[in-house]
């Protein structure tokens, strides 16, 4: 029997156990059809329901009581004397009515001024109303002036404008939505395949089905095969259901945008673009289920594969965020990026732009990609602790095998970051700061040190380095500036750098802090927390189970990733890879401390001197220091074994 015909085998199998469970029906069957619909009736509904809540509502405002005189009945506005604010703030004010709005009339030609709360719907709407009540106040004003002149025109009559959208309706319903589909429908694949390849490989080890299936003569690769197809199909069929469905609300007019915006109408979708998507989907599908069954057959048990499953979906979730970027084009470098590529086709072709020769391209690099993901899938089906399990979660520990731990405490400081580190820093970006450092990268790094009773100083090699390593970290450490900037100068033509990254920077050196305090928040506390954290927790949990090389691989994407921010995922992942290598070859936690502490200083330091270099430094610069920061950490650990 070939292994085709063996594989076939083991597909009608697993499909015959997977279509009897509804908790997988319901997976890839009833979400994909009615998550855009309601996903997208919902959001409509409540927009449209608190318009319609406060178009009948009379709101109170504070002014001057010329403003009676301009007020109209339809304007739904009403003079109160009372406070701006919270309800704690009666306590203090004499005034016991809360306004949403007060408005400051015009004095000796000042302009007219409108404070509101950008936090409350009720005062939004009042400052908008109250808008509406000086433009038409001042166009009254204006009016009656030009005739007492005896001019029949206003002078904003002289040259009237007019607008004309050459677009047509489907390609700005195609805009409107290209932003946001195709990340919703990975993640509608994702969810569609996950539960069934974490089901058969991950939850096979634990029923030992798997390993009963090994006890026959099917050849192992007839077995991933199989099940890489049925993992394929299974995410390909919630692919298409959920375009379908989309296509489907779009037709019936289910899928209306003007409760967002004067600009917004239905969205009409074309044929076109549908088998665009439809065509993309299999690539999509098979690139996607191979990097699902590489999760899931590195994982020891159906637990551990569910806690591979965030950091995963987050993984595959953020290259798909480039269709966010509206100037971004799909360009050949970008073609060749995993899930960005058909994430960026899909768009294109939603909004009726796609490029034939850059969609060919795509299509080519993602079946590479998915042939590259199957063929890891099989080396992991090859080891017969994959295939079996590792029976438990303690004696793998036993064994110093502690990848899962690192994807666990991964996905822990991921979520951490993103809500409690993120409301930290919205608040107060110096204090935020602070509180994420210390108390989520140093928390848990010394916390998963504690937990799984490892020592600290042993795992993060809390060591002197040698003082030839230490020199050469000196001159990496001054150089190290010019890889991360030359790295973001390369993908500058694919994926430019926003300007909203140099204005956070900017707003967070405005704060009041001196340069002491600037460098101590966010260069000396990420030298010693966030090192604590990748190169020493992390990296110290992978030495036993990979490879020097794959263990710098990790460690350094893991860091790019962590900074959530799509144009500095590379330049930060190419400096965590170098402060791998220095951490491994110094052997030595202060090394990568040294050329972390350096690099952030340097850089803020340029920054806050206003200096040129920290904008556009000089080629010479970037490439020569570039390969003095290679060189020096690559000569590092030399005369030992």
């Amino acid at each position: 029997m070939s292994p085709w015909t063996q594989a076939r085998l083991v597909m009608r199998g697993d499909l015959r156990h997977h279509t009897r469970d509804p908790l997988t029906m319901m997976v890839m069957v009833v979400l994909p059809v009615l998550l855009f619909p309601a996903l997208f009736w919902f959001m409509g509904e409540a927009q449209k329901s608190q318009d319609l809540t406060l178009a009948d509502t009379v709101l109170y405002v504070e002014a001057d009581s010329t403003l009676a005189a301009w007020l109209d009945p339809s304007d739904m506005l009403e003079l109160r004397d009372g406070y701006l604010g919270d309800e704690a703030d009666a306590a203090d004010v004499e005034k016991p009515v809360k306004i949403h709005a007060r408005a400051t009339l015009p004095l000796d030609g000042a302009p007219a001024t409108i404070e509101y709360r950008a936090d409350e719907p009720r005062s939004r709407t009042a400052r908008r109303r109250l808008q509406t009540v000086f433009e038409r106040a001042r166009t009254a004003e204006q009016d009656a002036t030009w005739r007492e002149l005896g001019m029949s025109i206003t002078p904003d009559q002289v040259l009237q404008t007019d607008t004309l959208d050459v677009a047509s309706e489907t390609e700005r319903g195609g805009f409107a939505l290209g932003r946001i589909i195709p990340i919703l429908l990975i993640f509608q694949v994702l969810n569609g395949g996950l539960y069934t390849a974490l089901d058969l490989f991950a939850g096979g080890k634990e029923r030992g089905s798997l390993e009963t299936l090994l006890t026959t003569r099917i050849d192992r690769r007839a077995i991933l095969w199989g099940r890489y197809a049925l993992v394929a199909a299974f995410t390909l069929v919630s692919g298409v259901l959920a375009l379908l469905s989309l296509w489907g609300s779009a037709a019936a007019g289910l899928i209306d945008l003007t409760a967002f915006g004067p600009d917004q109408g239905g969205i009409v979708l074309s044929t076109s673009s549908l088998i665009m998507a439809l065509l993309c989907l299999p690539f999509l599908a098979t690139q996607l289920a191979g990097a699902m069954v590489v999760a899931a057959a590195y994982a020891p048990d159906f637990r551990t594969g569910q806690f591979l499953a965030l950091p995963m979906m987050l993984l595959c979730l953020a290259p798909a965020s480039v269709v966010a970027l509206p100037t971004l084009e799909l360009s050949p470098a970008l073609a060749l990026v995993p899930i960005s590529n058909l994430a960026l086709v899909i768009r294109d072709s939603m909004a009726g732009q796609a490029h034939l020769g850059m969609v060919t391209l795509a299509l080519v690099a993602s079946a590479a990609h998915a042939g590259i993901a199957l063929r890891v899938a099989g080396k992991l089906m090859a080891r017969e602790a994959v295939l079996v399990g590792g029976g438990g979660a303690r004696s793998r520990r036993e064994r110093g095998d502690h990848r899962p731990d690192v994807a666990t405490l991964f996905a822990l400081a991921l979520l951490l970051l993103w809500f409690l580190g993120g409301m930290a820093q919205a608040q107060d970006v110096w204090w935020g700061t602070l509180f994420t450092q210390i108390g989520i990268f140093g928390g848990l790094a010394l916390g998963a040190a504690l937990v799984l009773g490892l020592p600290f100083k042993a795992l993060a090699q809390i060591r002197a380095p040698a003082p030839r390593d230490l020199g050469l970290a000196v001159a990496a450490a001054l150089c190290v500036p010019a890889l991360g900037h030359g790295v973001a100068v390369l993908q500058a033509p694919w994926l430019p750098a926003p300007a909203h990254t140099a204005a956070e920077l900017e707003a967070a050196l405005l704060q009041g802090h001196s340069l002491l305090g600037m460098l101590f928040a966010f260069a000396l506390l990420p030298a010693l927390c966030e090192e604590a954290f990748f190169r020493g927790t992390l990296q110290g949990l992978l030495r036993s189970h990979t490879t020097a090389i794959t263990r710098c691989l990790i460690v350094g994407a893991l860091f790019g990733f962590i900074h959530l921010d799509i144009v500095r995922m590379l330049p930060t992942g190419v400096l965590g890879v170098l402060m791998a290598a220095a951490a491994l070859r110094s052997r030595s936690f202060w090394v990568p401390a040294l050329i972390h502490l350096a690099n952030n200083g340097i850089l803020l330091t340029l920054a806050y001197r206003e200096h040129p270099w920290a904008e556009n430094p000089p080629d010479a610069y970037l490439v020569g220091g570039s390969l003095v920061a290679i060189g020096a950490v690559a000569a590092m650990g030399r005369g030992r074994s």
